[in-house]
């Protein structure tokens, strides 16, 4: 016999042996049955994730750095700091150059120190 006379002969022995209120009502129970193992699969699933993401969330929240509250401090600015100046002599300024040809011109309350030759 092959695998289609199987299923044929198996139906017609089937179909004979049990009234047709019998399979009705059988096959209303194992659809039911389905359908509950279904339902329980997909509840399930469901309680599984909502478990796995409320144990990440908790676990974040405890790994979590605890920063202190900012304190407030009352900034005083420091007042600017001039730039110290070292004021040279007028030989100390000739001693920066040696070699050179320069003049120091005055000019009122200012000095210019001007090079005489063309390096």
């Amino acid at each position: 016999m092959n695998p289609d006379e199987h299923s044929t002969v198996w139906r017609d022995t089937v179909n004979d042996a049990v009234s047709p209120e019998f399979a009705a009502e059988s096959l209303a129970r194992m659809l039911n049955g389905a359908r509950g193992k279904r339902h329980r699969r997909r509840v399930t699933k469901g309680v599984a994730s909502a478990a796995f993401i409320l144990t990440a969330v908790f676990l974040m929240q405890r790994t979590a750095p605890q920063t202190p509250a900012p304190q407030l401090v009352e900034a005083h600015p420091a007042a600017p700091r001039a730039p110290e100046v070292k004021m040279l002599t007028d030989d100390e300024l000739f001693a920066q150059f040696p070699g050179r040809a320069m003049a120091l011109v005055t000019t009122g309350d200012t000095k210019r120190l001007v090079f005489l030759d063309t390096k």
